[in-house]
């Protein structure tokens, strides 16, 4: 008897540790446990954006980037 409960007890917990890993804290179970774990919280805030001079400045090496790329590309395709 102590082997049938004990194989029991194994596959009740594999179907457990399945259900929670597959569906997470919220859907397992059909929901049972999501008023139990809440959604954890950011501890970082929001990133800052940066300085509007340098943003201009990589936008504009993009963009310089790009339009070169581009008519390297088109210059070996036979293109003008």
């Amino acid at each position: 008897m102590g082997k049938v409960l004990g194989y029991a007890l194994v596959v009740l917990a594999i179907w457990a540790y399945l259900e929670i890993h597959t569906k997470g804290t919220g859907g397992a179970f059909g929901g049972a446990l999501a008023g139990v774990f809440a959604p954890v919280e950011s501890v970082r805030g929001e990133p800052a954006m940066p300085s509007g001079p340098i943003t201009e400045q990589v936008r504009d090496r993009v963009n310089a980037s790009m339009a070169q790329a581009e008519r390297r590309r088109n210059r070996l395709a036979g293109g003008r």
